[in-house]
């Protein structure tokens, strides 16, 4: 149990505030570091843990990644500002419902609905907002392209937060009607000044039954007087009766001698941390054995300036003369939290890791000796996680910089090192199949990991290229799986978090032109130009900006070191750099392909990169190589070497199906849609309502494998539907009503029994017929094909959609795999 004397009067007022209170309250506690405003929240969680009818939320908003720092709100406030201020409200309002997921259905759904409603007019190119694909609200992203007067677009987001507000509201109303809620907020100086802290405020006031309990350092600029029902409380140094009464509780079962409390007090000034520092050196030499003169002489070898707090802990480490722990104190001050298996990967720097149980007794003593706590769930609950205390870490981290900045660089290097490994096993996870591991990208737990990668990677200078390319692999992976084809949040994520980790480094290196850090920059730029022009969805216009995006990557290809044969390299450098550059050449591949099929350097583009996944194992992206050369050479006009290309494709997603059952429903509808789609292009119109028909299937079953609907897989049925009906349109201009309706009815009873709208009879009923007469592309869809899921049932496990999909499966639980090989 954490040792906590003092402070009773500001718990007994949060209590008395949490139980009280009708309206929303907050409570600002102040003080400097180490003073103890950590250990205040974790001892009010306890207070009221437990009792009836109240529930708490933690919020860490350091862990979180929380906090822009932009120091601008209202009136100031820019339009990036406002739109990070969304993102970051979203962020935590899904963070304090987190586990009452039944309680906050409407709240989530209409998010969805939110995240749907585009911010600008139509035709012009602005923002969109969208959700992941692995949670049912999932992370949000607000993606800011200032095409408007800043007016008009603060209006508009304006809009749309105060939407979100009223619906979190509503819910929030209908929860806490028979509950309280404590919600405390650690590290709130991240936000005190930013737009995002006043919006908490706003939002906190209008929170019935709820007491938000905010622990911040002092600031020049605060939260201010920005809600009438805030309540600010400064934590002083302990008095000198509570340094006693500390020392007492300490000490228990040993004598404290009548000199011993003055002498602390007089040392540390009261300073909380300082007090427990001092006891446990105490502890640690013996209060028996200890006179005054010996004491203060062991304290006046503590220097008496910004680096004392550091060398009192290297003191107190000294005495307790364990190595293990004093390296332990080292590992963990540079790493944000660490778990048993962090801590022993970065306690073996040759891969000598220390004996079994002796890192679990590390982690037990760091507790012991007051150096680290637990990092706390959302529920206020303990997790796996530890975390030194920032006063401490940062103390620690100081002394390693300046005094010992080779083992500092060496830890930094081994915690980048670490969390790439856990990244990568996680890719590797046989449990979830090739295709599943793609989803980690949408996982809290693989984010957290990636961004302390990050932070981690460019403090050793000469790994900076290195660093770059594994960077560039992560962003690359994102952008291929999801956010080429539709806005994924994740790789707005990944440049902002590069920015912030790139900003740690230019502390220990200035930017200047030609520096690393200049090139960090110049990477992100060319990142963001890829994300900004790259067209998405289906369809890839010609005057998309080929050229220019061709000239980025280049450029990327050599900040990341790969135009560089003397750049020093692993064996596992060497793989991961031949796995970004083959994914830099699928892109490039893009940008000559969709400027000019015609183009032999698009196809010699793809070679290079299936040949690369092809050395690095990778069945999956090899698949969908072929599968992109095959429909590269329908476009060309190159049949045979389509024909050949498409046969490896299918062969190879058949080879993965057995090796892992993981079959991917995307591949094989593109499959069935390309091979359509040669046939029609050579007269065949009766194998292609075949091929488009199974397409159309595969794209269904698309939606729930193996996770529930999303923002991607909804468009990609409705592209694949869409380019079906087409086809049955443009044969009506072709060939005439009576082609298209035969065509029709083929292509309906090529979808499994029970799914067709249209009667297999060879001539489409009246509304498909109509539809056809009409040229309504919408009717034809929705009167041919099953319905897809609408915008509030993405995401959700259990709506009317995967209601009707399940029934579907259950009848017909074929694949068409067996079709895709028979095809000629």
């Amino acid at each position: 149990m954490e040792l906590f004397v003092g402070r009773e009067a500001e718990l007994t007022e949060a209590v008395e505030l949490l139980l009280g209170a009708e309206e929303g309250r907050v409570l600002d506690i102040v003080g400097v570091r180490g003073i103890g405003k950590s250990a205040f929240l974790r001892q009010l969680v306890n207070r009221v843990t437990g009792r009836d009818g109240v529930v708490v939320r933690a919020v860490d908003l350091l862990s979180e990644g929380i906090g822009s720092g932009h120091h601008k709100r209202g009136e100031e406030a820019s339009g990036n500002v406002i739109s990070d201020t969304y993102l970051q409200s979203i962020k935590i309002m899904l963070r304090i419902t987190d586990g009452h997921d039944r309680a906050f259905r409407a709240f989530r759904l209409a998010m969805l609905e939110s995240a749907a409603t585009p911010l600008l007019d139509a035709g012009t190119v602005g923002n969109s907002v969208s959700l992941g694909r692995r949670s049912q609200v999932g992370p949000i992203t607000l993606t800011t392209h200032l095409q408007v007067p800043i007016d008009t677009f603060r209006d508009q987001v304006s809009r749309l937060q105060r939407q979100a507000d009223d619906d979190f509201v509503a819910a929030w109303t209908a929860f806490t009607e028979h509950r309280r809620v404590l919600i405390v907020v650690d590290s709130a100086e991240l936000i005190a000044d930013d737009e995002i802290g006043a919006w908490l405020l706003r939002i906190a006031a209008r929170l019935p039954r709820t007491l938000l309990v905010m622990a911040r350092m002092p600031m020049l600029a605060d939260f201010g007087r920005l809600s009438e029902r805030l309540t600010r409380r400064h934590l002083d140094d302990l008095s000198a009766d509570e340094v006693a009464a500390y020392l007492a509780a300490r000490l228990i079962g040993e004598p404290v001698p009548d000199w011993l409390p003055a002498v602390v007090y007089g040392f540390t000034d009261g300073h909380p941390y300082g007090v427990a520092l001092t006891a446990e050196l105490i502890v640690q030499v013996g209060a028996d054995a200890l006179h005054p003169a010996r004491l203060r002489r062991m304290l006046a070898q503590v220097p008496d300036d910004r680096t004392r707090w550091g060398a009192l802990i290297k003191t107190l480490l000294d005495q307790v003369s364990e190595p293990l722990l004093t390296r332990a104190v080292s590992a963990a001050a540079i790493v944000h939290r660490f778990d048993e298996p962090m801590l022993a990967d970065l306690l073996a720097p040759e891969g000598d890791r220390p004996v079994d149980g002796e890192v679990g007794e590390a982690m037990r003593a760091l507790r012991a000796y007051r150096l680290a706590h637990p990092v706390l769930s959302v529920s206020g609950l303990a997790t796996g996680w530890s975390r030194l205390h920032e006063f401490v870490r940062q103390a620690v981290d100081n002394r390693l910089r300046i005094d010992h900045r080779r083992e500092w660089l060496r830890l930094h290097a081994q915690a980048a090192d670490y969390c790439f490994r856990w990244l990568l096993a996680r890719q590797a996870d046989d449990d979830v199949g090739e295709y599943g591991a793609w989803y980690r990208y949408e996982d809290p737990e693989w984010q957290a990991y990636q961004r302390e990668w990050l932070y981690h990677s460019g403090f050793v200078a000469q790994r900076r290229e290195i660093a770059r390319a594994r960077f560039t692999l992560v962003f690359l992976e994102a952008f291929y799986w999801w956010g080429c084809y539709h806005p994924f949040p994740f790789n707005r994520q990944l440049i902002e978090d590069w920015e912030r980790a790139t900003g740690a480094w230019s502390v220990e290196q200035p930017a200047t032109e030609g520096t690393a850090s200049n090139a960090e920059q110049r990477l992100a730029d060319a990142l963001v130009h890829l994300l900004d022009h790259y067209p998405l969805g289906g369809h890839k216009p010609a005057t998309a900006g080929w050229d220019e995006m061709r000239a980025q990557l280049l450029l990327i290809r050599e900040l990341c070191g790969l135009t560089n044969s003397r750049l020093s390299r692993t064996a596992e450098d060497a793989a991961q750099l031949a796995r970004t550059d083959a994914l830099i050449s699928v892109f490039l591949a893009h940008t000559r392909r969709y400027r000019d099929p015609a183009d032999p350097a698009g196809e010699r583009y793809y070679v290079r990169a299936q040949q690369a996944f092809e050395r690095l194992d990778d069945d999956w992206l090899t698949a969908w190589m072929l599968r992109e050369r095959a429909d590269h050479a329908l476009e060309r006009g190159d049949w045979p070497g389509g024909a050949r290309l498409w046969r490896a494709a299918v062969d190879r997603a058949e080879r993965m199906a057995v090796l892992d059952e993981d079959w991917d429903h995307e591949l094989g509808a593109d499959l069935y849609r390309i091979r359509a789609d040669a046939h029609w292009l050579a007269g065949g119109f009766t194998p292609a309502a075949v091929g488009y028909g199974r397409a159309v299937a595969e794209a269904y079953r698309f939606q729930n494998r193996p996770q529930p609907p999303d923002e991607y897989t909804q468009e990609y049925y409705g592209e694949i539907t869409g380019r079906a009906a087409d086809r049955v349109l443009e044969l009506a201009q072709r060939r005439g009503v009576p082609a298209a309706e035969r065509f029709a009815a083929e292509l309906a009873a090529a979808l499994p029994a029970g799914w067709e709208r249209a009667a297999p009879t060879g001539t489409a009923p009246t509304g498909i017929a109509a539809a056809i007469a009409d040229g309504d592309r919408p009717a034809l869809i929705a009167a041919l094909f099953p319905t897809g899921p609408q915008k509030g049932e993405l995401h959700v496990e259990d709506s009317g959609f995967l209601q009707r999909w399940r029934l579907r499966w259950e009848d017909d639980p074929q694949d068409f795999r067996e079709h895709l090989a028979c095809e000629p």
